[in-house]
């Protein structure tokens, strides 16, 4: 297929892929983690910015279409870009960015908004995923009709319960912290605690929870998938944190570590299994 040009950090929605040959029937989102993008959290070469490499792997773009159709399933596939990394400059807290990508969400599927809805997101992007089903879903939430909608999620790496070692992965803890606490980073990187992805803390704990709430109220298919492969001599998402809100047939061990996770490189064989039980699990929610 001919991709966009897109670069890495183009914030909001791009549809990447959209079925022509049938009728749209599925919303599929990616949404990118901490020192990821929109591109290259999903592409097996990291250091590229666009799709113009015609030795980059995007799955979302090239694998994930052409089996979901084969198995007669006919999609539009979007990319999410948001800053992850940017509210270190910035005083948003994680209601503005639920209420920014709800808000979205909303105005991307104004033309077809009870069209069902999957979500596939990475690290930090899974939990801004959670937070804002869980919105969608309240009484009062001005968008909530979207919550008929959302019909399976799949994560990469999510910590659901916090890290074993978080200290190892400051920098990268810092940021998730600023968001989960809802506080000012302005000036304050270095003042960060690092206690705060501490293996089983309350925000993480609280936010699964609820998801696994609003999950089996709503009959939400999730799938998970864990790392195998160490980062500096550690798994930086456990498996039992990645794990913690789903139920114990719906996960899988990749082989790759966390930044290459949700990448996907044919070489690794992670590919074939991504998609096999993705658009097995797609297919069984329409």
């Amino acid at each position: 297929m001919e991709y966009l040009k897109i670069d890495a950090g183009v914030p909001g929605f791009t549809t990447i892929f959209s079925s022509v040959t049938r009728p749209v029937e599925v919303d599929i989102i990616f949404v990118h983690g901490a020192y990821g993008s929109p591109i290259t959290s999903f592409a097996s070469d990291s250091t590229a910015q666009n799709l113009e490499d015609d030795e980059r792997e995007f799955w979302p773009g090239d694998g994930l279409p052409e089996k979901l159709e084969s198995l007669g399933v006919f999609p539009r596939i979007l990319t999410y870009g948001w800053p992850a990394n940017a509210w270190l400059d910035s005083d948003e807290s994680v209601s503005k960015l639920v209420e920014v990508f709800a808000r979205d969400i909303y105005k991307e599927r104004s033309a077809t908004p009870e069209r069902p809805l999957v979500f596939i997101g990475h690290g930090l992007g899974g939990l801004l995923i959670q937070e804002t089903i869980n919105n969608m879903v309240r009484p009062d939430h001005q968008n909530g009709r979207l919550k008929f909608c959302v019909k399976a999620c799949f994560f990469f790496a999510v910590p659901c319960q916090g890290l074993d070692h978080p200290i190892n992965f400051a920098p990268l803890l810092a940021r998730m912290a600023c968001v989960l606490q809802n506080i000012n980073p302005v000036g304050q990187y270095a003042r960060i605690l690092v206690s705060e992805l501490e293996p089983r803390n309350k925000p993480l704990l609280d936010l699964s929870r609820k998801f696994a709430v609003t999950q089996r109220k709503h009959s939400i298919s999730v799938l998970s998938f864990a790392e195998s492969v160490k980062t500096q001599g550690h798994f930086v998402v456990p498996e039992k944190s990645a794990f913690y809100a789903t139920d114990p047939q719906n996960y899988y061990l990749l082989n790759a570590d966390y930044r290459n996770i949700a990448a996907l490189p044919r070489a690794e064989n992670n590919l074939e299994i991504v998609l096999e039980h993705i658009c097995g699990n797609i297919r069984k929610c329409l």
